[in-house]
């Protein structure tokens, strides 16, 4: 038997003879009942420092997991062959091995092979004679997975093919008990392979552990699918939590009584669904895919909150129903912006009163989502979302947002911040770019003004800055310039604090990566502590060789410390400007005075690598300087 599962599996199961079930006799520890008994009045030795971690199995399962594929999916073939070398080197390592070893298959092929009777003929596994159940060593193993991951083409092999008559066995003994007992994600999307078989899915069920599922691929497209394995996961996962679908080619919506009314939405315990209905072509960030997202029907919203009421974070990938705007109302409509006689597009701030007093719409949609918190929301459309039906029921209760964001949304920017205004439990807001999108300080001045957040990620490539007319007397003509990155930044901290009485100010900031008309100099971060000073989270760019030698000069100016955590730099500096010798000690001693209680200072991914090491070097000085500063003050107060 060791031999054959060694065989089967190339290190996934162990011999039953050095299973940690079996005596400790079989593990060579003698016999366990000729052991002398210990007196009461002897006191025990404390266990060691390696005999406290040889007996903790959660630690050595954190160590043994080190060696999995970071990516997910299950182990190839070296690593369960050391993993299982692990299981057999000693009794302690022998459940944390196999639990890491057993956590994620692709298939049910390696249990099946440790069936007493399984043959292989002609590429195909069979039973042979008559098999009398299910053996301990089988459960055991099987208790030990957690992921069932039909996703993979390439990753089972061409020759496991297994008869049906092995499934049959198993139907006929677990009795309606569960297969895989411990089994908490299925991700299904392999269907077009001779290793796949539709009779693996029935005696899965019923699974009430599994809490995760996710369709992907030709899964979706397959009428079959929603014919079996929907109703299967409906009446035989209970406790399903998380459902992901993504559909590529929009093919559930040619069925969408059968797919979502008659499956999905009868899931009602769900609280995280994602849906992604959408081709993504292989096309530059700046041609965003419009033609290839299908509409999704004009109810979908409202069924999906009728089906799914306990849902708490909702992801949607697609292209939402929209109202239809004739060209006529669409010249109509108001926009906050202006265009100045010189052609330069200037930005309205309105005052946030304005915003918050607005009446509500006359059509209010019935709240479908009472426990919704957390939305992710790409429209693929160039009109903007909040023309779709039934969106205000789906964000009237949100706390956190996601949005993907369109460069034809921005000319609408202000009717969607005013309707988020009206959203009074938002308080994280991120927006990335659905191709090429550029966001202007006004407009970051509008958000922060206008919506009351703790939390606001910009993830977009480019931020540009305001062209400022100025005239100041009737005969002198106009001039325009272009204000400052410095200048923009320091608008921008400004507002973080403009609709707050109380000090519960913005706490974490992301700026776009790119100045579109140069950077600003270290000298900027001093505004976060002047007009920002409860900030605890920073991600800024900047060009850590302009004005480093007048920033001693900056911080005797500082009157209240800085509560920043967490600071995250894109340097645009050139290689042809390399850091001086006296840089170091002044970045340090600059970045110490303006964020006392700073954590940690890293520089974003996006920068040159050829600066990675100079930062480094800066984060050292900063630290001892820090440590420094605490120490005297320390010793200071140890002498009042």
């Amino acid at each position: 038997m060791a031999a054959q599962i060694k065989d089967s599996l190339a290190g996934s199961a162990i011999p039953p003879s050095t299973s940690p079930s079996h005596s400790g006799q079989d593990h060579g520890e003698g016999d366990v009942s000729a052991a002398p008994v210990n007196d009461a009045s002897v006191t025990p030795t404390p266990p060691t420092p390696r005999e406290e971690v040889l007996s903790n199995r959660d630690i050595l399962t954190l160590v043994f997991e080190a060696f999995l594929p970071i990516t997910g999916g299950p182990p190839d073939k070296a690593t369960r062959a050391f993993l299982r070398d692990l299981a057999l080197l000693c009794r302690s390592f022998s459940e944390p091995a196999l639990d890491c070893l057993w956590r994620e298959l692709h298939s049910l092929v390696p249990l099946i092979r440790l069936l007493d009777s399984a043959v292989v003929v002609d590429g195909a596994y069979y039973l042979s004679g008559s098999p009398s159940g299910l053996s301990d060593t089988f459960r055991g193993y099987a208790m030990r997975v957690r992921t069932l991951q039909i996703t993979d083409a390439g990753s089972a092999n061409a020759q496991d093919r297994v008869d049906a008559g092995v499934y049959v066995f198993f139907a006929q003994f677990l009795g309606g008990t569960p297969l895989l007992p411990g089994l908490n994600t299925f991700r299904f999307g392999r269907i077009n392979d001779p290793t796949f078989s539709w009779h693996t899915l029935p005696i899965i069920f019923p699974c009430p552990s599994l809490s995760t599922v996710t369709f992907g691929g030709p899964v979706v497209e397959n009428g079959l699918s929603h014919r079996m394995v929907l109703p299967l996961l409906v009446d035989g996962a209970p406790n399903l939590k998380s459902f992901t679908i993504t559909d590529p080619n929009g093919a559930t919506l040619s069925s969408y009584n059968a797919f979502f009314k008659q499956g999905i939405f009868r899931f009602h315990y769900l609280q995280s669904f994602s849906c992604t209905l959408q081709t993504v072509p292989a096309t530059p960030i700046w041609s965003p895919s419009i033609a290839t997202a299908p509409e999704v029907p004009q109810t979908f919203l409202e069924d999906l909150g009728r089906g799914l009421p306990n849902l708490e974070r909702l992801t949607l990938d697609l292209k939402l129903y929209t109202e239809k705007v004739s060209g006529k109302q669409r010249r109509m409509r108001g926009t906050a912006r202006n265009q100045s006689p010189a052609g330069t597009t200037v930005t309205t701030i309105h005052d946030p009163r304005t915003v918050c007093s607005c009446p509500l719409a006359p059509k209010k949609d019935k709240d479908y989502f009472p426990r919704l918190r957390c939305l992710d929301l790409s429209h693929r459309s160039e009109t903007y979302f909040m023309k779709c039906s039934s969106i205000t029921s789906v964000i009237s209760n949100i706390g956190s947002l996601t949005l993907s964001l369109r460069q034809s949304w921005m000319p609408s920017l202000f009717e969607i911040v005013k309707e988020l205004a009206r959203c009074h439990l938002l308080r994280s807001l991120s927006l990335r770019e659905d191709g090429l999108v550029t966001l202007s300080a006004d407009d970051i001045v509008l958000l922060l003004t206008h919506i009351n957040l703790d939390q606001l990620h910009l993830e977009v490539s480019r931020l540009s800055q305001t062209s400022i007319v100025a005239s100041g007397l009737p005969d002198v003509p106009a001039t325009s310039s272009i204000e400052s990155a410095e200048y923009s930044f320091e608008r921008i901290v400004t507002a973080a604090t403009a609709l707050h009485e109380d000090p519960e100010p913005l706490r974490s900031l992301t700026l776009p990566l790119v100045w579109d008309l140069g950077d600003a100099g270290l000298a900027l971060l001093v505004h976060v502590t002047k007009k920002a000073p409860y900030m605890e989270s920073l991600v800024v760019s900047l060009d850590s060789s302009l004005t480093t030698s007048s920033l001693a000069s900056l911080t005797p100016n500082i009157r209240r410390p800085s509560a920043l955590k967490f600071l995250q730099i894109r340097d645009t500096r050139r290689a042809s400007q390399p850091f001086k010798t006296v840089e170091y000690k002044a970045i340090g001693r600059y970045l110490d005075a303006c964020f006392p209680d700073l954590m940690s200072l890293t520089l974003h991914p996006s920068s040159d690598a050829c600066l990675v090491d100079h930062w480094a070097h800066v984060e050292h000085l900063r630290v001892m300087y820090q440590e420094n500063r605490r120490l005297a003050h320390a010793l200071e107060r140890a002498r009042m």
